[in-house]
């Protein structure tokens, strides 16, 4: 009965069941498994295994070369492409400047044509004006001319009225 108290944990089991073991995980690496191999004499096991790495060191190194020149050719052929697009795209650029430039130029001239043309039809205008206002200023000088002998027509009319009331008057 001792035996299986002192056995017994002290905490109680509802406590136990929210604790969980933590499990090492531990790497495991050529150095501490032994590989399985036929079996050999001690001497010829130590230079086929020095040999085998040295052999997969050199492959691996080989593979890591050739990855980095085929990777760096990639690269090179990218860097050739980004800068021949970079040209293109300067090219275009340049393209729609000169368009721009020339339109601009365009605009211009065409901007003084019409303020020539503008100018022309203006002093046009001008000119019809100014002959439409000689006309109406004759016409008012006519009118006026008329106006004055028609004035200086009653005038004559009420002198003659006035002399012969006078003269009625005179006489009577």
């Amino acid at each position: 009965m001792e035996e299986s108290m002192l056995s017994q944990p002290i905490e109680d089991p509802g406590k136990l069941s929210g604790l969980r073991r933590r499990r090492r995980t531990f790497n495991r690496t050529a150095d501490t498994v032994p590989k399985l191999s036929p079996q050999r004499s001690s001497g010829d096991g130590d230079l086929d295994d020095k040999g085998d790495t040295a052999g997969k060191k050199k492959e691996t190194e080989s593979y890591h070369t050739a990855l980095i020149v085929v990777m760096s050719i990639f690269l090179l052929f990218l860097v050739l492409l980004n800068v021949t697009l970079f040209m293109k795209l300067s090219r275009i650029e340049y393209a729609a400047q000169a368009v721009y430039r020339l339109h601009l130029q365009e605009e211009k001239s065409l901007n003084l044509a019409s303020d020539m043309v503008s100018r022309a039809e203006n002093n046009q205008k001008h000119n019809d004006q100014a002959h439409r206002l000689k006309g109406v200023l004759r016409d008012s000088i006519v009118m006026l001319e008329e106006l004055k002998s028609s004035l200086i027509m009653l005038q004559r009319t009420f002198d003659l009225l006035n002399k012969n009331k006078t003269g009625m008057a005179v006489e009577s």
